[in-house]
């Protein structure tokens, strides 16, 4: 608990601030270069992975493969998901952060279902 209140702004020095500043910053425009990879191409595998890695860090209820994240995704993309990882884990990347993520790539749009007939 006192390491939790030690963490609190009035205890971080400016440097450290500024540090998990700059680290939230980042992951918001690495999960924005996400969200328009998933636009640009909603059905590819890229787009599939990263949704579903998105999923996991939002609710932890979606379990990934990490042998196909990797393989689905080309050489930058990979960095992508580590740095959103990353900022994730060390608590730069909250819900809303991922809500909106989903949110903006259309994942928390109902899909339509209904079987569309043949013409």
């Amino acid at each position: 608990m006192l390491d939790t209140f030690l963490a609190t702004p009035p205890f971080l020095s400016q440097q450290e601030i500024d540090r998990r500043l700059a680290c939230t910053h980042a992951a918001k425009i690495t999960l924005n270069r996400i969200v328009e990879l998933i636009h640009e191409a909603p059905d590819a595998a890229p787009s599939r992975e990263l949704r579903r890695f998105l999923w996991s860090l939002f609710n932890g209820h979606h379990v990934i493969n990490l042998y196909r994240l990797r393989h689905a995704l080309d050489r930058q993309q990979p960095g992508w998901a580590t740095e959103v990882f990353t900022a994730w884990m060390n608590g730069h990347v909250s819900e809303e952060f991922l809500r909106r993520a989903l949110s903006d790539s259309g994942d928390m749009e109902p899909r339509d279902t209904t079987p569309r007939p043949h013409t």
